[in-house]
């Protein structure tokens, strides 16, 4: 069996009993530290787990016992392979798998492409960037994620699978502070990857500031119009009224 059909065998139905999966970024200047939480039913622990896409060169997983890396025959990273005492309890009797990855991106803010180590699963993914710093990550409009109250999802997910995935990792509070997003990997996410905005809160502060800078100065344009135009009809007015005493003097 050649490398590439080895590399299908091992991924299918690897993700058969996976529940939710978290993504949780912190960064530290121009590194995203990922941590991944994935949560499965116990009576389906997948012993490989296929990835959505390739990892990208910028993205490192961190070695940890009792997981291997997954490569194609282009010695891509494509999955991951556990042994079973890799799984620990979760406290709602489930099972979870707990990765580490590292992710390279230009230091500032700005357009980026955010590469977590999204799994080929229909279950809900979480993707959180840690905002105790002010860091928000606003995706592109063409992927089809829409703003929810305190949160982002795709157009098919509903409530109550975004609060299923809460209950499941926990931190429900966090959503007010850091905005997370709710997907599942489709076409879209695929063509586009995981694209969107890294902004800070003083960078929103700052471009909110020059909006309401440059709204005052256009308010203060309109009033001085207001006023040229008023001064020139008073002027107007006053001239007309002197005529006409000049008439009726007559």
């Amino acid at each position: 069996m050649n490398g590439a059909l080895l590399v299908v065998g091992l991924l299918a139905a690897a993700t058969d009993g996976i529940q939710v999966v978290g993504h949780t970024a912190t960064r530290q200047q121009d590194v995203l530290h990922w941590e991944t939480r994935i949560v499965v039913d116990p009576r389906g622990v997948p012993r490989t787990l296929a990835l959505h896409q390739p990892l990208p060169t910028n993205v490192t997983l961190v070695a940890q016992p009792d997981v291997t890396l997954v490569h194609n025959g282009l010695g891509d990273v494509v999955g991951i392979s556990t042994l079973p005492r890799a799984w620990v309890s979760h406290p709602r009797g489930y099972v979870q798998l707990v990765l580490r990855s590292q992710e390279r991106i230009p230091d500032g803010e700005g357009h980026l492409r955010l590469h977590p180590p999204l799994l080929a699963t229909p279950a809900v993914q979480r993707v959180v960037i840690d905002g105790t710093a002010g860091l928000v990550f606003t995706p592109d409009p063409e992927l089809g994620i829409e703003r929810k109250i305190g949160s982002y999802a795709s157009v098919a997910l509903d409530r109550s699978e975004r609060h299923h995935a809460d209950a499941l990792l926990g931190n429900r509070r966090a959503r007010f502070t850091h905005q997370p997003l709710y997907l599942r990997v489709d076409d879209v996410l695929a063509r586009h990857g995981l694209s969107g905005t890294l902004s800070s809160q003083a960078g929103r502060r700052g471009t909110a500031i020059a909006f309401a800078g440059s709204l005052f100065v256009g308010l203060l344009a309109l009033l001085g119009a207001a006023y040229r135009r008023w001064r020139n009809d008073a002027e107007v007015a006053r001239a007309e009224k002197i005529i006409r005493g000049e008439f009726e003097g007559l």
